[in-house]
C-alpha cells in the first residue's frame, strides 16, 4: 500500500523534544514515524485495527503513539551501560 500524507503533525514530549510524525491521508488511515522517519505502524480506518512495521495486527482502534512509545523505550540506553561506558 502506497501511502500519499496529507498532513504530516509533529508527536513531542512535554519539553518540545520531537519523538516522531503522525501522518494522515486522505482517506483517514495514519502512519506513524519515529524521530529518524522509520514508518513504525498504520492504522487502516476501514478495518479500524493497527498494524505494525511488519504487518502484524497491534489491535482494534488507533494505537499508533503506543507503538511511538514502545519504541523509544527501546532506543534508550539503560543507565547501567552509561555508567560502564563512562569508565
Amino acid at each position: 500500500m502506497v501511502f500519499n500524507a496529507v498532513r504530516k503533525t509533529p508527536i513531542r514530549k512535554f519539553g518540545g523534544k520531537i519523538l516522531g510524525y503522525m501522518e494522515e491521508d486522505a482517506k483517514g488511515n495514519f502512519q506513524i514515524r519515529n524521530f529518524y522517519g522509520r514508518i513504525l505502524g498504520v492504522y487502516h480506518k476501514d478495518e479500524d485495527q493497527t498494524r505494525d512495521f511488519y504487518g502484524r495486527i497491534i489491535g482494534k482502534g488507533n494505537l499508533l503513539t503506543m507503538l511511538l512509545s514502545m519504541n523509544e523505550s527501546v532506543d534508550k540506553k539503560p543507565d547501567k551501560d552509561k555508567q560502564r561506558d563512562k569508565k
